[in-house]
């Protein structure tokens, strides 16, 4: 999807959000959501260096991340919350010609948490923004 069309699309869900929904946060209000990622790239480069070898490369990149996040408002502007969920990264480059062989591979499966801070501000009756302050920390294995 390229990224012109990507735009089109959010300003329009924006603008049905804004005229649709009538945002009133007041303190001890509750809120949910999080971040769901599943990304894959796979780039195959076969190329032919100055001395006439033929070399390969093939670089394969894979993240999944789930993080869930719940929040409360302690004040009518002001909220606070925690987000934890898992991380699981994986790379792997393997370069071949006549010469020499690499194939390298990193994994990681981390547990990340975060706590965050968002201070809202009403534009309008129908739309609001806010800015985020968060500290995070993963723990886990990596190869």
């Amino acid at each position: 999807m390229n990224k012109s069309l990507s735009l089109t699309i959010f300003l329009s869900l924006l603008f049905l959000i804004s005229f649709t929904s009538h945002a009133q946060f007041s303190k001890g209000t509750k809120q949910a959501g999080g971040n769901l990622k599943l990304y894959r790239t796979v780039v195959n480069n076969e190329y032919t260096t100055p001395v006439s070898f033929v070399q390969q490369s093939i670089n394969e990149n894979s993240e999944i991340k789930i993080l869930p996040r719940a929040g409360l408002f302690i004040y009518d502007n002001f909220s606070v919350g925690v987000s934890v969920g898992f991380v699981n990264n994986y790379t792997r480059t393997k370069s071949s010609a006549p010469q020499f062989n690499i194939d390298q591979r990193t994994a990681s499966n981390l547990a990340a948490t975060q706590v965050f801070g968002r201070y809202h501000v009403n534009i309008t009756d129908h739309l609001i923004l806010f800015g985020e302050g968060f500290a995070n920390s993963n723990f886990g294995k990596g190869k």
